[in-house]
């Protein structure tokens, strides 16, 4: 990755550029920012250096891509913050895709905007890496990767991770190896069934003819939310199962209580037909 200002690519000496493609090097080009560029979204300014796009930086990434340089560069990074919508994000990749033909490299950050608040919150990290995993498999416009692999408990942007401190795997890893598992079934991911409204991915069937939907819940879904998805799916699949993506538990839909105890949780759940 390469980061600096835009205006200073024209000081990088040709033969960077040279080896780079010699030893057939990926190139991702991320602009540093300034203070004045944060303080310009509105946002509060905190005492670190910031770099990459921002799904609002169109004209910064045309400008860009107008330099000379940019043939160089295989990818874009492309910043999402604590509160920006991950769908979004793919949004934003995928006209950018269709006009300077470049992929992004979406950094999805797993800690709040202040460097100081700490952020532990598996139901929402399962969430957002299950957007993730879905919109990164659905188009080649993109591709995610997060800010943290291990628990970080101090110093700047204390966050969970996918594992813990001894790297014993946390429920995002967990849920991981279930949604690639899911992922290396199916050759088709149709980006038109999203339903980002109801909180759920669906898939197309696969060539053996079932059918997988993903469920991302918030904090409101529950039994009676699941029973009237349920009914409105009557008549294309009637044997129904739900599977917990991270345990990895197969619920029957006739067991009230087993699907109450998993929809407690507030986790990414598949149902399976």
């Amino acid at each position: 990755m390469l980061c600096c200002r835009i205006d200073e690519l024209a000081e990088l000496d040709s033969e960077f550029f040279q080896l780079a493609q010699d030893c057939n090097v990926e190139l991702v080009f991320s602009p540093l920012r300034s203070k004045q560029d944060l303080v310009e979204t509105g946002k509060k300014y905190y005492h670190v250096i910031n770099h990459g796009f921002t799904i609002n930086d169109l004209a910064l990434l045309d400008k860009w891509n107008a330099t000379p340089q940019a043939v160089y560069f295989d990818r874009y990074l492309l910043r999402l913050g604590f509160d920006e919508s991950v769908p979004g994000a793919f949004g934003f990749a995928q006209q950018c895709f269709q006009t300077i033909a470049k992929p992004a490299s979406i950094h999805l950050r797993l800690s709040e905007n202040n460097p100081a608040a700490n952020l532990d919150d598996d139901n929402w990290l399962c969430r957002r890496l299950t957007e993730a995993l879905l919109l990164g498999h659905a188009s080649p416009a993109c591709e995610f990767y997060c800010d943290t692999f291990a628990d970080n408990d101090r110093g700047y942007f204390p966050r969970a991770g996918v594992v813990d401190r001894r790297y014993n795997p946390r429920a995002g890893m967990l849920l991981i190896q279930q949604i690639n598992s899911l992922l290396s079934e199916r050759e088709e991911f149709d980006e038109a069934l999203l339903e980002t409204g109801d909180h759920l991915v669906s898939f197309t069937p696969d060539t053996a003819g079932k059918h997988c939907i993903i469920c991302i819940p918030d904090d409101d879904f529950g039994l009676p939310e699941l029973e009237a998805y349920l009914g409105r799916l009557a008549g294309q699949v009637s044997d129904w199962r739900m599977l917990d993506l991270v345990s990895n538990e197969t619920i029957s839909l006739d067991s009230k209580s087993d699907l109450n105890r998993t929809l407690a949780k507030h986790y990414p759940f598949a149902l399976l037909g």
